[in-house]
């Protein structure tokens, strides 16, 4: 993984990426049966400079995606 930010410190996170997307306490949580299972894939896009029609198309075909593999629920974070 690679932490790419200009408007913030990313050295925490990029000694510790689970403070971005955490994936520590999510298969902690799935150990416990708080669900079935964690999806096998991140999906991360570059905010800064992307297009409103990139950005669109992007969140097309992720949202897609997601639909087919029948998953629930997902987590949004934002730096």
């Amino acid at each position: 993984f690679g932490v790419t930010h200009g408007g913030y410190d990313n050295t925490l996170a990029a000694e510790n990426p689970n403070i971005i997307v955490p994936l520590d306490i999510m298969r902690d949580l799935e150990q416990e049966g708080a669900y079935k299972q964690l999806y096998q894939t991140i999906y991360s896009t570059a905010g800064n400079g992307t297009s409103l029609a990139n950005s669109t198309r992007f969140g097309i075909e992720i949202a897609a995606k997601l639909k087919d593999a029948h998953v629930d629920g997902v987590i949004l974070t934002s730096t």
